[in-house]
């Protein structure tokens, strides 16, 4: 009576002085009491003393009413729920075949009134719980509710969560033994005879990654996986509400009024990983859309027209670039690199067949824009100081890595720069040099099977790691002033097929240009007239496009105004017929090349 008072009986108005008093005691006592029962570390054993004037049967009422309001105000189910689920079991411990059942349990697919096991949880603390008996049997919560001509069932990861979806829609509802990585095999064919099945795990990573292994357990042909969203999370009694935080199993969403049967009614069969929706790339399209200069890629600022037929070079790309030997393909690249580091960008430069030293002559020659001084020793330092003031700022950097490689080892230091230092562009010069490795080539079928692999693993990376990657490739010997074509690539046509851009430094009949032969990015192909200046080492663009040449690979009009395009691509940027006045008009002589 003293202890259960405090939760069910009202005293009245009047109330004598001395009952005062008691009823003072007796709250101080309640108060110390609930501290023990703070104090407590194990929940479950009952090892606090006896109080032999207190009548047992009150103290299981406050704990009984403790649960009743955790269950109810808590989380949101009424005590009628409850025995909704107590009804189930009372009529099966009624029936007639209850004793049989229990004698042949095993036989599970046919007999599914057995009581397995005990789930005892606390109410303060979820982690608090206990299986009883341990080592014992597994089952479904609530099975004992689902009727027996139900052909689809609904299964939660947890038992308040099956309450909660049984009292808001009324269908049948089971809960897995022990969370979402409970689903022994031993309970499988509890669920054969149900034609569909819908699982409603938590909204979580676990909770989600659960579900996908337990509709692979079940069969993925009659499993729909419940994900609530803004679009299926819809408030009961106000659809017009704003739902500010998606629920994160059922009973939240009971708890926050929501439509619990639009939420089922919108689950969607298992997915693949691989296999996408609209609805699953939607929000990166309408991205690229809204916001294109995002995706734009970087241009180099010395060759403006080549960078407009190309759009520049892009994130998650692979282009390869081929020329004549001695056409002046790391020159090239020289200069595209300092234009990308100029603009801010992390360029790692990888020379496999010229010496690094050699590499960054060129490179300082570029970057003054003019020949390099040449005196006494004071003088140089001085001039050179000057230069290097400028030029170390960069961000550039450069593999120590020089002919025959392993392919492997130059892709852990790949990764090393993109994920340490955060390089956005690779220079690899050139692929045969790499691959020319004795015990690679002995180990392959055939050269061109190393070349294959290696082109693969440079593609991989690039997309992987979101960032440009540039490989030389040799062309395959052909005659002096033969135009080339994506034919003209050493080895098969791995290269070609895996490259999102396919670039030509040609060298024809006294020209040279540079030819974007595949573009991946919108179609756009097209050639831009190059003069090399043997002063400062940099090429500079003519206006015009390069002599026209017959076939599919027609490049230009006869008057050398605006170039055609390959097959299939777009014609690219018209520009006015070449100025023979101007001051840059190339004369048709070359100077000098390094290479």
């Amino acid at each position: 009576k003293e202890r259960g008072s405090k939760y069910r009986w009202t005293p009245p108005d009047h109330v004598p002085e001395e009952e005062e008093e008691e009823e003072e005691e007796e709250e101080e006592d309640d108060e110390e009491f609930e501290e023990e029962d703070e104090e407590e570390e194990d929940l479950y054993d009952n090892d606090r003393e006896e109080d032999p004037d207190e009548d047992p049967s009150l103290v299981y009422d406050t704990e009984q009413y403790e649960m009743e309001t955790n269950v109810e105000e808590v989380k949101g189910l009424p005590m009628e729920t409850n025995v909704d689920q107590e009804k189930g079991y009372e009529n099966w411990m009624e029936s007639d075949t209850r004793d049989d059942e229990r004698e042949d349990y095993d036989n599970l697919k046919d007999h599914t009134g057995v009581v397995r096991r005990l789930k005892i949880r606390s109410v303060q603390k979820k982690a608090w719980q206990r299986m009883d008996p341990a080592g014992g049997g597994m089952g479904f919560f609530g099975l004992h509710t689902i009727p027996a001509d139900a052909t689809e069932i609904i299964v939660t990861e947890g038992e308040f969560d099956a309450m909660a979806v049984w009292q808001a829609t009324q269908r049948p509802t089971v809960s897995v033994p022990n969370g979402c990585n409970s689903l022994p095999n031993e309970i499988l064919p509890l669920l054969d005879r149900f034609q569909s099945i819908v699982l409603w795990m938590d909204n979580d990573p676990v909770g989600q990654e659960g579900a996908a292994k337990f509709s692979q357990k079940l069969g993925l042909e009659r499993c729909r996986l419940v994900r609530p969203t803004r679009t299926n999370c819809v408030v009961l009694h106000d659809p017009t509400a704003v739902v500010e935080e998606l629920p994160k199993d059922a009973n939240d969403a009971l708890r926050q009024g929501l439509d619990l049967a639009r939420i089922l009614d919108d689950a969607q069969p298992p997915k693949h990983d691989k296999i996408l929706s609209f609805a699953d790339l939607k929000e990166d399209v309408y991205d690229q859309i809204f916001h294109p200069e995002k995706y734009k890629g970087t241009d180099m600022a010395s060759l403006p027209k080549f960078s407009q037929i190309l759009g520049g070079f892009r994130k998650e790309e692979l282009t390869v670039l081929t020329g004549p030997t001695g056409a002046g393909k790391t020159t090239f690249l020289s200069q595209m690199s300092l234009d990308l580091a100029e603009a801010g960008h992390l360029v790692l430069w990888g020379s496999f067949e010229i010496k690094m030293t050699r590499l960054l002559y060129k490179m300082l020659q570029q970057f003054a824009r003019q020949p390099l001084p040449t005196g006494d020793v004071e003088y140089l330092k001085a001039e050179l100081a000057k230069i290097e003031e400028g030029f170390s700022q960069l961000p550039l950097q450069f593999l120590d890595f020089h002919g025959g490689s392993d392919i492997d080892e130059v892709l852990s230091v790949m990764e090393h720069a993109v994920l340490v230092n955060k390089t956005e562009y690779i220079v690899l010069d050139n692929l045969q040099f790499m691959l020319n490795n004795e015990e690679t080539l002995h180990n392959a079928l055939n050269k061109y099977d190393v070349q294959d692999v290696a082109v693969q693993k440079f593609r991989r990376f690039a997309t992987q790691h979101k960032i440009h990657v540039i490989l030389v490739i040799h062309p395959k010997k052909e005659g002096d002033d033969v135009k080339l074509g994506i034919s003209s690539f050493y080895g098969s046509s791995k290269a070609t097929q895996e490259a999102d851009n396919i670039l030509i430094l040609q060298k024809e009949k006294g020209l040279k240009y540079i030819d974007v032969c595949k573009n991946r990015n919108d179609g756009t192909l097209g050639n831009s007239r190059l003069h090399f200046d043997v002063q400062t080492c940099r090429y500079t663009e003519q206006q015009g496009a390069a002599a026209a040449t017959s076939g599919p690979d027609t490049y230009s009009d006869q008057d050398g105004t605006a170039p055609k395009t390959r097959r299939g691509g777009r014609r690219a940027p018209s520009l006015p017929p070449p100025n023979p006045h101007a001051p840059n008009h190339w004369d048709g002589t070359f100077g000098p090349i390094i290479s």
